[in-house]
């Protein structure tokens, strides 16, 4: 059966996927994406208010190198000396740049510049996913949902101010380029993520791989890539010696926290917050899952596992690859290094149920559960955001490691578990 057979309102064409649309329809999708950004807008509002006054030390300490540029153009955590400890290059320029606008009116101020970048950020997210589902025509749930899953999940806020917004922004930037078929875009794209986290390669190449128009004309995606990125790592080759940041080595020889390194570190979560650790990591699994289950459909009834969603399917597989090579590393378990595989997974899953095919059995007995799995995750996201009073004192998931006491006569017994004396 062809493609255009079960949508014939789409086509396949060399590289690239594209929808036709009447003129009704085309005013109705750009009403739909004017919609879904200004809630993005709305949503990463109220999402900042919360957290504004319980941001954790790390964040405060790229606010304080965002500071430092917005002053004096200078690159360190501290005016008198320069350093290379911050692991996202990207985020401190866009905390440096907004910064600075509010200079013109009286003063630095990170914080909000924090917000505005924020803000942006989850609108840029919600034109990315306006993008794919005006290319793969998915229902308007799902990027409701898709956007909303990250914008109010813990995990996230509980790192504002480090890249944790940032990282979903361009995969989900790098998949609408790669289901769209766009080498230039992808590749510029890439060079964006190289310098929001130089890990993030694990993700850029499988998506690639993965889009027939990008693979086809992968030179001029690697052009663009390297046109990006390559200003910056080579200043810092120079400047600093390194192209790498200083944390990428500090995080792998710190290791673990006590028993506790990456691999194991959501049984730590989960004995600290499990709402919010349950949250974060069901759509892990669930992402997972339901790439086997295309994977199968691909392999055993093609007309069904749609050829284009290739991209979305490469992109859980990478969130997953990515767990393992962090798990490898063996780095400790600080809670935005999972980031990059929730909100993978996450968007994955969302495009993969979503696009299960209208009007037939799968849709009623995959699409609808798998979409009512991600609105509960969303209500059940709030619900732990919110549960401990607004605005935040202090995060919800609070990574750092207070290892055993071993004075002798200390009071109360240690819970290895949740870090706290009880």
């Amino acid at each position: 059966m062809a493609a255009e057979d079960v949508w014939p309102e789409q086509a396949i064409v060399p590289g690239r996927f594209v929808r036709r649309l009447p003129r009704e329809q085309a005013v109705g999708t750009r009403l739909g994406e004017v919609l879904l950004c200004g809630g993005a807008a709305v949503l990463a509002g109220g999402a900042f208010w919360l957290v504004r006054r319980a941001l954790i030390d790390d964040a405060y300490i790229t606010l304080a190198y965002a500071r430092n540029l917005a002053t004096d153009g200078h690159w360190g955590l501290i005016p008198t000396e320069p350093a290379n400890s911050a692991t996202s290059p990207l985020n401190v320029l866009l905390l440096g740049g907004a910064a600075a606008l509010f200079r013109l009116s009286g003063g630095v101020q990170p914080i909000w510049g924090l917000g505005v970048v924020f803000v942006g950020l989850a609108v840029v997210m919600a034109w990315c996913w306006s993008r794919i589902v005006a290319t793969l025509s998915l229902p308007p749930a799902v990027p409701a949902l898709g956007v909303a899953i990250v914008l109010v999940n813990p995990f996230v806020l509980s790192a504002v101010g480090l890249e944790v917004l940032l990282i979903p922004t361009v995969l989900i930037g790098l998949l609408a380029a790669a289901v769209r078929g766009r080498p230039g875009v992808f590749g510029v794209v890439s060079g964006l993520a190289l310098l929001a986290r130089a890990d993030l390669v694990v993700f850029v190449v499988p998506l690639a791989l993965a889009s027939a128009g990008v693979r086809g004309r992968l030179p001029r995606a690697m052009g663009a890539a390297t046109a990006v990125a390559l200003p910056w790592d080579a200043w810092s080759w120079w400047h600093f010696g390194s192209a790498i940041p200083d944390t990428f080595v500090i995080k792998t020889l710190q290791r673990s926290f006590g028993d506790w390194t990456f691999a194991n570190g959501p049984g730590l979560y989960y004995g600290r917050d499990a709402l919010a650790t349950v949250v974060t990591f069901a759509p892990v699994v669930a992402g997972v899952v339901a790439l086997l289950g295309w994977t199968v459909l691909r392999v055993t009834r093609p007309g069904i596992a749609r050829p284009e969603l290739l991209p979305a399917a490469a992109l859980v597989a990478a969130g997953a690859g990515y767990y393992g090579v962090y798990a490898l590393l063996g780095v400790p378990p600080y809670q935005w290094y999972y980031v990059p595989t929730f909100a993978a997974t996450a968007i994955g899953f969302s495009v993969l149920i979503g696009a299960v095919p209208r009007g037939r059995v799968q849709r009623r007995a995959v699409g609808a559960p798998g979409m009512a799995f991600l609105a509960c995750l969303v209500v059940a996201s709030l619900v732990s955001d919110v549960r401990g009073g607004v605005p935040w004192r202090v995060p919800v998931i609070f990574g750092n490691w207070r290892p055993r006491p071993t004075t002798r006569g200390s009071a109360g017994k240690w819970d290895e578990t949740s870090g706290r004396r009880r």
